[in-house]
């Protein structure tokens, strides 16, 4: 039909008109200013839509038009038509809705009849038509001007499509009040005066009808996404050039938070252009206060409960909200003393739209440190598929090459490409500037950040310059005197260096260090022996010398402890470790997490160990049944569930005889080839020094030969090391190059001790990570057009995770010494140094080959419903299938447990009826604050927040960060809240009393269960449970595991009758224990490899589960 309109102002002799498309003639315009975009003086769209899924009719439109189909009486067609096309103040009036009547009447009287096949070709060219994303902005820069009417009340196409081509186009919307769907005939006069005043204002003389070439290059990319989307209309995008707004006079954080409320959806659209949101903008001048509104309702808006609810019911609270405890709460407080961490605007860019995400909270660096308004003139920048998933379509390298070479405008500020952190650029995010903001250039701030001119290695200059974004503490000042930079330490044919990226410190400022960042050295707390810094250039680890000094700008690492994972586990298992020793491991890591339900004693070391460390456990440890106390009990529920889960998707199982440590050289040169030096310290500060064989790898490890046994000794000379791994500087080879290829700058090593899990078996010979040619540099100084040559590169080739699993795949079907496994373990090596070298192994047609040769079928372990599944009979699949089987166990006998919360009446301390008052005061502000930190990072409920998991807002990569903020927070938030209880001078009997009021009034809160706040009395847990006896592990009445039972028990009996063959190890007539028939599983197990022991010991767990119960 475009082509007809095409072809009849050629014949009309018209080099250029006005188009008016009204309906499907608006389709048709739409279509035509595509087809002959030179040709058209203005284009105005009259209740139409661009097409797809959401430009279809809303039900009530629908049912007349299919009644249209039906109906034969002409009295009834009308009446139909008038329902369908006019708005109700038309219809009520007698003379209109009489005059309407009779013209319609008079039109179906003298009409051709359509037949079947031209009605319902009507109706499918209408359901067909759509106009993408790229059409649409090819429009809006033709240097035509577009116009867009919509009648408020028109039943067949919906207003919100009209506002979603005004924001496209950037064009003016002209609502006809109570106007249906034909507005020509109601709003005749109205329309042609609109139509005159538009016309008259278009200068004819400057028309040149063409898209500028500054908008080609976006139209070009966004056109090769929309390619691969269908019925993908794009109602939400705004903010891609200057002045591209509805309230663009507002300043820049209004028109942030307008947008990123906005961001939400078009059911929120609909409502956020209401006289209160308007009234709202209009009155204030307060960008914080605007802020807050919109943050607020945007976090309200999300939940998938509250999607149909108005905007206007949550308003009032949160307006009382901000002054009420917003003003004087700790987030409010922190974000304007806190030098470690930022809050920057958050944008997301997906192929269709994009989203603005609240302000990103997260640590600081050394660029943001620098720039004095680091929030107003830096941004966090991520490209995101339509689905928030990672996209790696070749297409949509386009999309991201325009806005890393042009920016991006928002408001008026026009963000340009700075750089980005070494752990962004696989995830596609990236740091953004506005120079006007920052007021510096690019240039130079990246002049400033350091001279990287001599590295000519396109990756590595690239790579080097990610350091100053590395999220880091500031703590001392350095004195360039006190600096010395000694030579490495090398093999003597200078093939390798035995210290790569590993320094030395004096401890007394190791000990100044500590005191910066708030260790109170004095007291005894935790002092690190290795750091990892950041310094002036400097990257790396340095490791305490008591005979030298010397100062670093570093971050504190404390000991963690060791989960074994898929690949560490398929090392194991090829160098000897058996099946029954590794399943045994899992087992008891599934018996710890169980055994938190009968133990109190193990209640605390699994929450201990498992939710931020930000509770004061010692005091609460007076509590004599964790298990069942409400909250505590919410924890272990929520802790076990996601390890549960971790253990059977992951294969994390905790090893306790294992840490993740730093690499560091022995500088004093006491420990020969195949040595090493460990001393560990354990949770009351004892110090142990190991000897003896330890195993050693790295994560990624995929080679057999990635995983070392070294001789752990006990050198005198290096005791004043702790927690860290000291590798030897003698040999041919260092060992730390061996291990996946690593070198000492802050790479962290899996450790082991554990006798059982140590292979007895010669090391493997290791693979020479650094055999293959080395990348050419550049005869000449890179250019930031190199850089990001590299970028898009690295985006478009990054298979790591797909390469992993194929990885795993081959080694279940062929061995992980095949030579398939082999040569693509080398790859896997490749590609993850591939952000530094810019060299790929493989190319797709090569990844095609490596993936057909793992066939069509899958192990059940990887749960990869796509694939024929088959049964792994190796470690992975044998471990797979023993935790999943538990896991169901779980979570059956879990699924409705009791949230009733009951009172536990030895808490409420005399008197405590006189605090209830103050204590319902403080625990509203301590809700407050826990509701606001809970919402920005997407938690469900307190719980999730503890236990940091199942965050909207987390992805795989980010649990750390979140881990770390939530932390520092939670401890902001709960040091003032104690500040405020301990403010007055009473006795502590009076203290017990307030104590207990916190509890009763927390316990005893009425509000839903995800607003509830259970933890805030257990911030008083000394007063509160003063009076409670540390209970002794031998004296709990809840540990079965450890009740005494004979041969005349009912337990034996059930069990002779279940497990005979178990049982008869059992010594006749003598008592047992629970956990003493565990042990004889697992011992038998691992002395004889008899799996149908771990079988018995599985069948025993189940019991357990099912007694935890109860």
């Amino acid at each position: 039909m475009a082509k007809d309109a095409l072809e009849l102002i050629d014949h009309l002799g018209w080099s250029q008109c006005h188009v008016v498309g009204i309906s499907m003639g608006g389709m048709i315009a739409l279509e035509f200013a595509l087809l002959a975009n030179r040709r058209i003086l203005s284009l105005t769209l009259m209740a139409t839509h661009a097409g797809g899924l959401i430009g279809q009719a809303p039900l009530i439109g629908m049912y007349h038009i299919i009644r249209s189909f039906i109906i034969r009486d002409d009295d009834e067609l009308v009446k139909n038509a008038l329902d369908m096309l006019y708005g109700r103040k038309t219809l009520n009036d007698p003379d209109k809705r009489q005059y309407f009547y009779d013209y319609h009447l008079e039109r179906f009287r003298t009409r051709v009849p359509l037949s079947m096949v031209g009605s319902f070709g009507h109706m499918f060219a209408v359901q067909r038509h759509y106009i993408n994303y790229a059409d649409l902005l090819k429009i809006r820069y033709s240097n035509f001007p577009c116009l867009v009417m919509v009648g408020t009340e028109d039943r067949l196409v919906r207003e919100t499509n009209s506002y979603m081509l005004q924001r496209t186009l950037g064009c003016r919307l002209v609502k006809l009040e109570h106007a249906g769907h034909d507005v020509i005939g109601e709003c005749a006069e109205q329309v042609n005066q609109e139509l005159l005043e538009f016309f008259e204002s278009i200068d004819l003389k400057s028309h040149p009808s063409q898209i500028s070439s500054e908008y080609a290059a976006e139209v070009r990319a966004l056109e090769l996404c929309c390619q691969h989307r269908t019925h993908c209309f794009v109602y939400n995008l705004v903010g891609f050039f200057k002045n591209h707004f509805q309230i663009s006079s507002y300043t820049f954080t209004y028109q942030y938070g307008w947008h990123m409320l906005n961001s939400v959806g078009c059911h929120v659209y609909n409502q956020i252009i209401n006289n209160n949101i308007l009234q709202l903008l209009n009155e204030n001048n307060n960008d914080e206060f605007i802020y807050y509104i919109f943050e607020r309702l945007r976090r309200f808006m999300v939940l998938p409960e509250n999607i149909f609810l108005p905007l206007q019911y949550k308003l009032p609270t949160i307006k009382n909200s901000y002054n009420d405890f917003y003003l004087d709460s700790t987030i409010y407080k922190m974000d304007k003393t806190w030098i470690n961490y930022v809050r920057i605007p958050w944008f997301c860019f997906t192929p269709t739209r994009l989203i603005i995400k609240p302000f990103k909270f997260m640590r600081s660096n050394r660029v943001f440190r620098y720039i004095s308004n680091v929030s107003q003139s830096m941004a966090l920048v991520e490209f995101r598929d339509d689905t928030g998933s990672a996209y790696f379509s070749k297409e949509l390298v386009a999309f991201l090459k325009y806005y890393l070479n042009n920016g991006f405008w928002f408001g008026n500020r026009h963000y340009i490409y700075l750089h980005h952190a070494q752990s962004q650029v696989r995830q596609k995010q990236f740091y953004f500037y506005c120079e006007d903001e920052g007021k510096m250039t690019r240039e130079t701030l990246e002049s400033w950040m350091g001279n990287f001119d001599d590295e000519r290695l396109p990756a590595k200059n690239t790579a080097r310059r990610t350091q100053p974004f590395s999220s880091t503490e500031v703590t001392i000042e350095i004195d360039r005197k006190l600096v010395d930079v000694i030579p490495d330490l090398r093999t003597t044919d200078g093939k390798y260096n035995f210290t790569d990226g590993v320094g030395q410190i004096s401890s007394d400022l190791n000990h100044m260090i500590h005191k910066s960042i708030g260790i109170n050295v004095e007291k005894g707390e935790y002092v690190s022996s290795v750091l990892q810094i950041r310094y002036g250039g400097c990257k790396g680890t340095i490791a305490i010398n008591p005979q030298l000094d010397g100062k670093k700008k570093q971050l504190l690492i404390r000991p963690s402890n060791l989960c074994l994972n898929r690949e560490v586990i398929n090392l194991l298992s090829y160098r000897g470790i058996s099946n029954e020793h590794i399943l045994v491991f899992q087992l008891r890591n599934i018996l710890w997490l169980i055994a938190s339900f009968f133990s109190n004693k193990s209640a605390l070391c699994v929450l201990r160990d498992k939710i931020l460390h930000v509770l004061p456990w010692l005091q609460i440890s007076r509590h004599s049944n964790l298990s069942t106390e409400p909250f505590f009990r919410r924890l272990l529920l929520t802790t076990i569930t996601n390890n549960l889960h971790q253990i059977v998707t992951r294969a994390h199982i905790r090893v306790p005889k294992a840490r993740y440590m730093f690499g560091i050289v022995d500088e004093y040169k006491v420990l020969k080839e195949g040595q090493v030096f460990i001393q560990i310290t354990d949770e009351d500060g004892h110090k142990t020094i190991l000897e003896g064989p330890v195993a050693i790898t790295k994560n990624p490890c995929h080679h057999p030969g990635d995983l070392r046994v070294l001789k752990a000794v006990n050198e005198k000379s290096l005791h004043h090391l702790y927690d860290v791994l000291v590798f030897p500087q003698q040999g041919s080879r260092p060992h730390a190059s061996e291990i996946s290829g690593s070198d000492l700058d802050g790479d962290e090593y899996t450790v082991i001790w554990d006798p059982t899990l140590v292979p007895i078996s010669p090391n493997p010979t290791p693979y020479e990570y650094d055999s293959g040619p080395s990348p050419k540099p550049l005869n000449r100084i890179v250019t930031r057009n190199d850089r990001l040559k590299v970028i898009l590169d690295i985006c478009e080739q990054d298979n790591l995770g797909r390469l992993s699993n194929i990885h795993l795949v081959l080694v279940d079907q062929l061995g992980i010494d095949s030579e398939e496994a082999i040569l693509l373990a080398a790859g896997l090596s490749q590609e993850l140094d591939s952000v530094k070298s810019g060299e790929h192994p493989y190319t797709s047609d090569q990844i095609k080959n490596i993936v057909n040769t793992a066939g069509t079928t899958r192990p059940d372990f990887m749960q990869i419903s796509d694939y024929e599944v088959y049964q792994s009979q190796k470690i992975l699949g044998k471990l797979f299938r023993s935790a999943h089987h538990l896991n169901d166990t779980f979570k059956n006998a879990f699924s409705n447990d009791n949230n009733d919360i009951s009172l536990d009446r030895n808490l409420l301390h005399t008197g405590y009826e006189e605090y209830i008052d103050f204590a319902q005061s403080l625990y509203k502000r301590y809700q407050f604050e826990m509701l606001e930190i809970i919402g920005s990072y997407g938690f469900s409920n307190e719980i999730d927040l503890f236990c940091c998991i199942e965050s909207r807002n987390m992805k795989a990569n980010e649990r750390s960060d979140i881990q770390q903020t939530a932390q520092q927070l939670l401890k902001a938030i709960f040091q003032n809240i104690r500040k405020s209880f301990n403010n007055d001078l009473i006795t502590y009997h009076k203290v017990k009393a307030k104590a207990a009021a916190c509890y009763y009034v927390a316990y005893t809160d009425t509000s839903g269960k995800d607003k509830r706040m259970l933890s805030f009395p257990w911030l008083f847990a000394a007063p509160l449970l003063v009076d409670y006896s540390i209970a002794s592990e031998d004296k709990e009445t809840n540990d079965f595991m450890e009740y005494m039972f004979n041969s005349n028990s009912k337990l034996y009996h059930y069990l002779k009758k279940q497990l005979p063959s178990m049982m008869n190890l059992l010594p006749n007539g003598k008592q047992f224990t629970f956990m003493k028939i565990l042990e004889i599983c697992f011992e038998s197990a691992c002395a004889t490899n008899n799996e149908q022991m771990i079988n018995y010991a599985e069948t025993l767990i189940e019991m357990l589960i099912a007694i935890s119960k109860t």
